[in-house]
């Protein structure tokens, strides 16, 4: 499987957490005075969920706004209640029988104490932030879960685990460095993050290794020693790292032994099933007609609600910006009203983290008992759409709020348009890839067809005489064919063909490319190849095919070889002297090759 097979049609869901984890994590999502911290605290704990988190808050639907790789920020940005619907997503390892030969404990250990100790090193080696590094550490070696997952053919070839690291974190708009970081090659970046991405390769590199059960750091290999000295790790600083990982392993096995597989799994299983209904209740999103008020001050807030009520509004309230928050984290009213002087984080602060959370879905009015110019501007700078100021006119109120209301609720239906849009187009970039592939590829047989060849030629053939390469061309036509398809019927002849496709792909050279031509007849251009060796070659596929056996008859093939001369002006010409040689095959007794006759013939 190919690394784009994997990211295009691979989701998440197919990797398993551990069971105890997914239990606390149900448990707590659902406890009405459950934060963003403690929720955060507990997807960092998994490297699945985490990854789903970071992928969600990376989407499409948050698009402008600064990617997350701090798991406490993708969290407040996708809010408690889709990540209570997210929870009900997650499926247990029980149901995941292609992952039975792979330790999944272990992983999740390892996983859990290198983002542990890179967050430990964050505190010495200054170059990113520690709640980035902590996510970096956890997710460096996700493409490996994910293979471990994922059901493939016997014999399938699959991409190296850390490319397809790579290739994951690039899919959820990851940062250039961080996917730098984990590619297994050299990822070149501009020459400002130079520096800092041997920084983090290394801080992998020695997390990595003190991650590992039998080394301490002071038999850590001689080079990364010499390293950590250099950026000022002392075996001191390695040793008080060392007693952090092996807390946070502690505590991981803590989390085990708690409670058992199999008691998790049974009360994991309980609460889904007493919850789901009540959960997808509680992830709906307040109406379009919702309203949030944030004011200090009581008497303001309730003035606002008797105004609003009335005039058929949902009233959230709340005396912070911090409540503020949560309240959109759980219920996401769309329409704010926030009051520009208040204690802790003020109106203007607030309106900006909203802004930077939740992008420009909110319609925000800041409240102000001085409302100059200057004051308007920086409420606008800050992200706000409209402000009012004090004492408030209940009909300007009303008016401006009818504005933010039609604007929400055209947000909301761009919004749905934006997600059928998106299913749409994927729908037809998949249709276009099928029909491109139909357009240049025989249905048969899986070779190219002859358009697909013929494209192949003209660009190939321009290219070797621009360079002045050899290129040979093989015809190949199977004998009397008809009489196969009579006397065994087609289906036995659409076998044998298939039969013959397959030893012309087993048997090309990387740039040589194989087609069918039509009906019975095959085509096989040789780049970089003389005659003779293009001779040989056919010469090898005429015995390898007389040998086929299988649910249809033996065959034989008659070919004809010719190579690019100096005479020749066209690809046709090329295609035209192997078709003569083949002809010639035929005409003296077939299954056999005929070489296209030069004045200089080259030696076999």
């Amino acid at each position: 499987m190919r690394i784009d097979q994997h990211i295009h049609s691979l989701d998440l869901g197919a990797c398993p957490s551990p069971t105890q984890v997914m239990l606390k994590f149900a448990e707590t999502i659902r406890q009405p005075g459950t934060g963003i911290g403690e929720a955060a605290g507990i997807v960092g704990q998994d490297p699945v969920l985490a990854a789903k988190v970071i992928k969600l808050a990376n989407s499409m639907f948050y698009r402008g706004l600064r990617p997350s790789v701090a798991i406490e920020d993708a969290v407040a940005r996708i809010g408690l209640q889709t990540l209570a619907r997210l929870s009900l997503s997650l499926s247990p390892p029980d149901q995941h029988p292609v992952i039975d030969s792979f330790d999944l404990e272990r992983y999740w250990h390892a996983a859990h104490a290198r983002a542990t100790a890179m967050h430990s090193l964050a505190k010495h080696i200054r170059c990113c932030p520690a709640a980035e590094l902590y996510s970096l550490g956890l997710l460096a070696d996700i493409g490996q879960l994910v293979l471990a997952s994922t059901a493939r053919e016997a014999g399938a070839s699959e991409p190296p685990p850390q490319q397809l690291t790579a290739a994951l974190f690039a899919h959820w708009s990851m940062p250039t460095i961080m996917i730098a970081a984990v590619a297994p090659h050299h990822t070149s970046v501009s020459a400002a993050d130079g520096e800092r991405l041997e920084k983090l390769r290394f801080m992998l590199d020695i997390a990595n290794a003190l991650c590992t059960s039998a080394p301490r750091p002071d038999a850590l290999p001689a080079e990364l020693r010499r390293t950590a000295a250099q950026m000022g790790l002392d075996d001191q600083r390695l040793h008080t790292i060392q007693a952090e990982i092996d807390t946070a392993r502690q505590a991981v096995t803590d989390r085990f032994s708690a409670a058992p597989q199999h008691e998790a799994y049974t009360r994991l299983m309980r609460l889904h099933s007493t919850s789901a209904h009540g959960a997808a209740h509680a992830g709906q999103h307040a109406p379009a007609n919702a309203v949030l008020i944030t004011d200090d001050d009581a008497s303001n807030i309730a003035l606002l609600t008797r105004y609003l009520e009335p005039a058929g509004y949902t009233v959230y309230a709340a005396s912070n910006a911090q409540d503020a928050i949560a309240i959109m984290q759980q219920s996401m009213p769309r329409i704010l009203i926030i009051d520009w002087m208040m204690p802790g984080m003020n109106g203007l602060n607030a309106c900006q983290s909203l802004r930077q959370q939740f992008g420009g879905r909110l319609y925000i009015v800041l409240l102000s008992a001085f409302v100059g110019s200057d004051r308007a501007i920086e409420a606008l700078e800050a992200g706000a759409n409209d402000f009012l100021e004090k004492p408030i006119e209940r009909k300007l109120l009303l008016a401006k709020l009818r504005v933010a209301q039609r604007t929400v609720e055209l947000t909301l239906d761009l919004e749905e348009a934006q997600h059928q849009s998106d299913a749409t187009h994927r729908e037809l970039t998949e249709l276009n890839a099928r029909l491109r592939q139909d357009a240049t590829q025989d249905a048969l047989t899986g070779l190219p067809n002859r358009r697909a060849f013929d494209a192949y030629l003209s660009e190939t053939w321009a290219a070797a005489r621009r360079h002045t390469l050899p290129i040979a061309c093989i015809m190949l036509d199977i004998d009397h064919f008809k009489r196969v398809n009579d006397e065994h019927g087609h289906d036995a002849g659409d076998r044998a063909l298939t039969a013959l496709a397959g030893v012309l792909q087993t048997h090309s050279r990387a740039g040589d490319k194989a087609a069918r031509y039509g009906g019975e007849e095959f085509v096989m251009l040789c780049t970089h190849s003389d005659l003779a060796a293009a001779f040989r070659l056919a010469e090898r596929l005429r015995r390898q095919i007389e040998q086929l056996r299988g649910d249809y008859p033996p065959i034989t093939i008659s070919g004809g070889v010719a190579a690019m001369t100096p005479d020749m002006h066209e690809p046709a010409q090329l295609l035209r002297a192997a078709d003569q040689c083949l002809l010639e095959a035929k005409r003296n007794g077939r299954n056999r090759i005929v070489m296209h006759a030069t004045e200089t013939q080259p030696p076999l």
